[in-house]
């Protein structure tokens, strides 16, 4: 005896499923613009997590930087009062900065290497002169920290001076029970 029918539609059913899926495949395979899409699709995304893990890396990155430059850099109110104190010194003693100065310009001056120019129309002379400007330079600077040194200990003096005669004061109010 043959197939039964059932059998044969469940074999036909299952020809047609497996042709079904042969077909996909070779529309899948003949569909070369679909298959260029998706590649360039992937590939797009690809291209994109990579960027987003770079960006992440140098947000990071620059973070630690800015971190880095924030902890060197002084505080605000600390360099106030720095240039507050120097304005301060060099008004008052601003001979002993002209000094200081000027022998620090004589000392660079000197530093420098000759010049063919230089050399050429000046030899012994320009030689002879920065000798001169070398020395003169060092006396100078030695002055300009003296100048320094001196007011100094001046103003140390004129301090201890005047808290010496607060505290005598004082002490005198306080044994005569006098009061501010």
């Amino acid at each position: 005896m043959g197939k039964e029918p059932d059998d044969i539609r469940e074999q036909i059913e299952e020809t047609r499923d497996r042709m079904s899926e042969t077909v996909d495949a070779i529309a899948h395979k003949a569909d070369v613009p679909g298959r260029v899409q998706e590649a360039v699709a992937d590939k797009v995304n690809d291209v994109k997590s990579s960027i987003a893990m770079k960006t992440r890396a140098a947000r990071e990155r620059a973070g630690d930087i800015r971190e880095r430059v924030g902890d060197a850099l002084p505080d605000p109110d600390e360099v106030q009062e720095r240039t507050m104190r120097a304005v301060s010194s060099i008004a008052e003693n601003p001979l002993g900065l002209f000094f200081g100065a000027v022998a620090v310009g004589f000392l660079v001056g000197s530093l420098l290497p000759a010049t063919d120019i230089e050399n050429r129309r000046l030899g012994p002379v320009s030689d002879q002169l920065k000798g001169t400007a070398q020395t003169t330079g060092t006396r100078l600077l030695k002055e300009g920290k003296a100048v320094v040194r001196d007011t100094i200990e001046a103003a140390k003096g004129a301090a201890t001076q005047s808290a010496i005669e607060h505290g005598q004061s004082v002490v005198k109010k306080a044994m005569s029970g006098e009061q501010d």
